[in-house]
């Protein structure tokens, strides 16, 4: 009768040990897949940065063509304005 029960706590024991290391197995997978969520969400997050980035570049670029198309009627628009004030100085 010893020689039974000690068999079955050697049972239970080994039992024991394998839910307790399955149990740290599926702590570790719960730590991995929480790990890899938030690489997952780190690399969303550097996306949408970027996605801002380039826009915001894009409309840079856009700003910058159309200030220079300004600067060129600002240019043209000036030096008719000073050959038109030349001429009529010439003519007083």
């Amino acid at each position: 009768m010893r020689k039974k029960v000690t068999g079955k706590k050697d049972e239970v024991a080994e039992l024991v040990k394998f839910v307790k290391q399955a149990c740290a197995e599926a702590t570790q997978s719960e730590e991995e897949v929480a790990q890899t969520i938030g690489i997952i969400t780190q690399i969303e997050v550097v996306n949408r940065l970027f996605d801002v980035y380039t826009k915001s570049v894009q409309a840079l670029g856009s700003q910058e063509r159309l200030w220079d198309q300004q600067k060129a009627v600002y240019e043209a628009e000036r030096a008719r304005v000073g050959s038109h004030l030349q001429e009529t100085k010439r003519r007083i």
